[in-house]
């Protein structure tokens, strides 16, 4: 329901090589008009464009800008976005909201635990929850509002219902040693935990 949309959306939309220099998150029903720029390349780029990666366990949405025929800058906007809300995280969030995460960690541990059929609907409603008290957190109303053009819901969920067990138990650990790097108040352990 939610694609990324590169065009010649009018205007100044186009390099002067013809080629899309926006990046635009669409979602069902919406007019093309209407939908918000995730990026914006120069007008003497070659072309911008998005793509997304949905290999379970290394999900991500990567925006390249070809600044000319033989360089690429390629940004990988979760990891980038993320990282750094957790590193904001890190050095601010309060001892009650780690005690939160970790309790949603528990609850997403439970949703998988051998002889129950893994809830994976329950385990993408934690995560989300989970990501986004990280990001209020990291109190930064600009990355609140860019994280969600690139981290969406459905495609989280799924990428969950592609996870082997191992996978899954992997991102749960993943899941434990950021609550431990926000225990800690260590930045630069919770910005590599979001990488």
């Amino acid at each position: 329901d939610t694609v990324l949309v590169g065009t010649d959306f009018g205007g100044d939309s186009l390099t002067e090589s013809g080629y899309a220099r926006l990046v635009k998150r669409w979602e069902r029903g919406q007019d093309l008009a209407d939908i918000p720029t995730v990026y914006a390349g120069e007008r003497t780029d070659v072309i911008v464009a998005a793509s997304v990666d949905r290999t379970p366990g290394f999900e991500r949405t990567l925006i390249s800008r070809a600044v000319d025929f033989f360089n690429d800058e390629i940004y990988e906007l979760r990891a980038l976005l993320e990282s750094h809300g957790a590193r904001r995280a890190a050095a601010r969030i309060e001892a009650a909201e780690v005690d939160v995460l970790a309790k949603l960690c528990d609850d997403m541990e439970a949703c998988v635990r051998r002889g129950r059929k893994r809830d994976l609907d329950r385990i993408t409603a934690l995560n989300a929850e989970f990501h986004q008290r990280i990001l209020d957190s990291a109190a930064s109303p600009r990355l609140t509002a860019l994280v969600p053009t690139v981290v969406q819901v459905p495609l989280v969920t799924r990428t969950f219902h592609l996870y082997s067990a191992d996978a899954l138990a992997r991102s749960l650990g993943h899941h434990r040693e950021l609550v431990a790097a926000m225990r800690a108040g260590d930045p630069v352990w919770a910005a590599s935990v979001m990488r």
